[in-house]
């Protein structure tokens, strides 16, 4: 539930706050390094764990689940209709929520990185060592499409190579199901039922966008032929 939680919550703030998030992305950047700060204190000072708001927050937090819900709802946004209202609302902001999504994720790359390299889980070959080796192919086709969002970098790169870049945004959103669900896997083969229900949602989330993209692209090949039919 609490994806389902951030999704409608990262929903509510892109809509209400669109037309601010446009204008002044820097104060959305701020304040996702802020809330990422936050979590990070933990390391630092463990003793702020004890507070149980605190420590909610940061179980969501090393989750990754609110940089999840932003980076979902940018997957979601090109592949609504073209004359869409919802389309004309959250397309302009769809890089600032690429970014925020990328920042709000570095408290869950952190917490895994620091939890596992010290152990000797990737000794074995299991699904959660590949799953941790995907977490690697991640971060670093992540970080390419974070710092190829900023204009200052897109202005300075080749139009046809930032497009090639950018589309292995499909490759990340793809393997990132993947990644999750094998690590997830142990705990749903356990019999555990809130985990159970975490694969569920993310199915459900990963199946409905395949089938709007395909849907997105089969209307795409619709209206280019008809284009040059006219």
């Amino acid at each position: 539930m609490r994806v389902l939680i951030a999704l409608l919550v990262m929903f509510a703030i892109s809509i209400i706050f669109h037309n601010s998030i446009r204008k002044m992305p820097w104060v959305f950047y701020l304040i996702a390094v802020a809330v990422s700060i936050a979590y990070l204190a933990s390391f630092v000072a463990p003793d702020l764990r004890v507070n149980y708001g605190y420590a909610t927050f940061l179980k969501v937090m090393q989750r990754g689940t609110f940089g999840f819900a932003l980076l979902t709802i940018v997957m979601y946004i090109g592949v609504l209709p073209k004359a869409s209202r919802l389309r004309d609302v959250l397309g302009p902001i769809r890089r600032q929520l690429s970014i925020a999504g990328c920042i709000l994720l570095v408290p869950h790359i952190a917490f895994y990185t620091r939890s596992y390299l010290a152990s000797n889980v990737l000794e074995t070959l299991n699904n959660v060592a590949i799953s941790l080796m995907l977490a690697i192919v991640l971060v670093l086709v992540g970080l390419v499409l974070f710092v190829t969002s900023f204009l200052a970098v897109r202005h300075s790169m080749n139009p046809i190579l930032w497009k090639r870049v950018q589309r292995t945004s499909y490759v990340f959103f793809g393997l990132m199901f993947v990644h999750l669900l094998l690590f997830l896997m142990p705990s749903v083969l356990a019999g555990r039922a809130e985990t159970q229900t975490v694969v569920a949602v993310y199915l459900a989330i990963g199946i409905g966008y395949m089938i709007l993209r395909i849907v997105r692209y089969a209307c795409d090949r619709k209206e280019s032929r008809e284009n040059a039919a006219a």
